[in-house]
């Protein structure tokens, strides 16, 4: 669970409101493919959403989400 707040808390500090894979692991000091695997969890308990902008795999807190 405390990767996986980090990886939330990482999001939340996104201005944008959404974030690459790269942001988060640059904001909390991982690898990317540990936010990857840990995304694509999250992402399957609905718990982050994402879509593919461009080559970017952009990932979004779902509304009224809390981190």
């Amino acid at each position: 669970r405390g990767l996986r707040a980090g990886i939330l808390r990482g999001a939340v500090t996104s201005s944008t409101g959404s974030f690459t894979i790269e942001e988060i692991a640059a904001n909390i000091g991982i690898h990317r493919t540990t936010v990857s695997k840990y995304l694509a969890i999250m992402e399957a308990g609905k718990v982050v959403e994402f879509r593919n902008i461009g080559k970017a795999k952009m990932f979004f807190l779902p509304k009224g989400a809390k981190a």
